[in-house]
């Protein structure tokens, strides 16, 4: 196979018009929130029983850290348990197949006119499960908290920071009661989507350590949510109670255990012996070789995917690579092979944007992605005149042997690169595999090696995923030539003055459409005009459950189950 059918390219939507701005008090008010009643989903009047969910959890991924604190517990199994007890001040909904923004703690949120300030208007008459009330100086409490301990957050202290290493908060106000203002050091709207995550989660000040991480075996985790944590056995099983006094709608289910397993196929079977109602929501990323399609087609089993938020992606130096080089590798790589065939059981989607479709703002059908086309790839380099191709003939003959694969053969390569992987992750082991017979096509050496910090690193293979729900998390860090990450980690170095404008525009700009239009610029310039990385791939993120469960919410950041009930 030499070439891929071309997808086909649809136009950008077309806008609605711009939200006018409420004007209250001086302060431009992005009415974002609607829809949603009370922030969460309010469920029709359907048959919803109640019961005992069982939850399946991998047992290592746990126990590894035990202290259920959500200043380090983000992309953990802690999280899944955090997140029923603890709430942020606001969520992401999925439920219209994109991300929205819905108020959780907080009812609505204000910006100033040069993003510098985030006034939170709180949710009124919400307690903790100790009694203690939920108003703005617990906010306050649970912020500085976060900054007094931001050296110790593992490697979760990186996302309160702005990209020059400064706190992002200047100052967390308490305006009255209810009303919250964050004093920012400098514009950053990404800010809001920070706000959702876990490690942002507001604990009772009252139950909690305001100096140290909460050990949970001498501290009980504490705070708004639907699920009052219990109790946990360890290496068994936690429990926890639906909040008699929850704010929104009171769980239907009347208990949630956890359950903790050794290792995926003891997990999978127990979901199939009906041991338990749910696999752990991370389940196909630490266990990609157990096949789905069992599951697919049992009446009793529910599988659903959900929007990916991380890709994995071939790397080129672009100081060492130029341009030309970099766009014809693009056309090389035979994407639907390693896809289908390398990795057949793996759970994964070919990647076509830098910003995954999970997350604010993607866009994976406007544009021209570069796709397995050997006679567009040879073209390129023929056309641009490189050195070695006078005498070659643009065509997609790759039977072995052909002229240009003979140029690799007898070691006369137009050029040759080094091809840094980790052998120790599977997925890069088995994704390394076909590159290097891709490259020969257009006669490029390519050499596999282990990944090290010597230099210079030509091709990498990396992957990314997403901390939060803004794409500036992962386009900063990847494609801004002052990215710390781009230079000396993944050596992307793209220096491209207008990414780095529009990047620098993204985290000032208040408004959703001129946001969006933002970061569709940078989407397009680096896929069709920049060629930076290779992106190859990205994780189906995949949801699986027993059929009798109705009332669940997908989200590739975090799981919620206040929402789910028997049927």
């Amino acid at each position: 196979m030499t070439a891929e059918k071309v997808p086909a390219k649809k136009e950008v939507p077309k806008k609605i018009g711009l939200k006018k701005p409420l004007i209250i008090g001086g302060i431009a008010v992005i009415v974002a929130i609607a829809g949603i009643v009370g922030g969460i989903m309010i469920l029709g009047d359907i048959d919803e029983k109640g019961g005992t969910l069982m939850v399946g959890i991998d047992k290592y991924r746990l126990s590894v850290y035990e202290d259920f604190d959500p200043l380090i517990a983000i992309f953990t199994a802690r999280d899944i348990i955090i997140s029923q007890v603890v709430e942020t001040l606001f969520d992401d909904d999925y439920s219209t197949g994109r991300s929205r923004i819905i108020s959780t703690l907080a009812e609505d949120y204000a910006w100033n006119d040069d993003a510098t300030e985030l006034t939170c208007f709180l949710r009124q008459i919400v307690k903790f499960h100790d009694g203690t009330a939920f108003n703005a100086m617990a906010v306050k409490w649970n912020f500085e908290r976060i900054y007094r301990m931001i050296d110790i957050m593992d490697d979760w202290g990186h996302m309160f920071l702005l990209p020059d290493g400064r706190w992002i908060v200047n100052e967390t106000q308490v305006i009255d009661e209810y009303t919250v203002k964050f004093v920012l050091n400098s514009p950053f709207v990404p800010f809001l989507q920070i706000l959702t995550q876990t490690t942002a989660s507001i604990l009772s000040p009252t139950s909690t350590p305001a100096d140290d991480i909460l050990d949970i075996h001498t501290e009980d985790l504490v705070g708004t949510g639907p699920f009052i944590y219990e109790s946990y056995n360890t290496d068994v099983n936690i429990t926890m109670n639906p909040y008699p006094n929850y704010w929104g709608k009171k769980p239907k289910v009347d208990k949630l255990i956890f359950s903790l397993y050794d290792s995926g196929d003891d997990q999978l079977n127990a979901l199939l012996t009906k041991k338990i109602s749910i696999l752990d929501p991370n389940f196909y990323i630490f266990y990609p070789t157990i096949s789905i399609e069992t599951l697919r087609n049992d009446p009793e089993i529910t599988v659903r995917e959900k929007l990916s938020v991380d890709y994995r992606l071939i790397v080129m130096n672009n100081k060492l690579i130029n341009l030309t080089m970099r766009k014809a590798i693009s056309y090389a790589i035979n994407y639907t092979y390693m896809v289908e065939e390398v990795i057949p059981n793996w759970p994964v989607v070919r990647a076509r944007s830098p910003v995954p479709e999970g997350i604010l703002y993607s866009n994976t059908t406007a544009f021209d992605v570069p796709y397995y086309n050997i006679s567009t790839a040879r073209k390129i380099l023929k056309d641009a005149g490189w050195p070695g191709t006078e005498n070659l003939t643009i065509n997609d003959d790759i039977s072995p042997g052909n002229e240009w694969e003979l140029l690799v053969n007898n070691e006369t390569p137009l050029e040759a690169y080094t091809i840094d992987y980790f052998p120790s992750d599977e997925l890069f082991a088995r994704m390394i595999v076909p590159i290097p017979d891709n490259l020969k096509q257009i006669g490029v050496k390519a050499i596999p090696r282990a990944w090290s910090w010597s230099d210079p690193h030509h091709l990498t293979l990396a992957g990314w995923i997403y901390d939060f729900n803004d794409p500036h998390n992962g386009l900063f860090a990847g494609y801004s030539s002052s990215s710390p990450w781009a230079a000396s980690v993944l050596s992307i170095n793209v220096n491209d003055s207008l990414i780095d404008q529009w990047i620098d525009d993204g985290v000032r700009e208040t408004d959703t459409n001129l946001r969006e239009q933002i970061y569709f610029n940078i989407q397009k310039r680096l896929i069709e005009e920049l060629y930076p990385v290779v992106w190859a791939f990205s994780s189906k993120n995949i949801d699986v459950y027993a059929s009798n469960l109705g009332g669940w919410q997908p989200n590739p950041f975090k799981i919620l189950l206040k929402t789910v009930y028997f049927v």
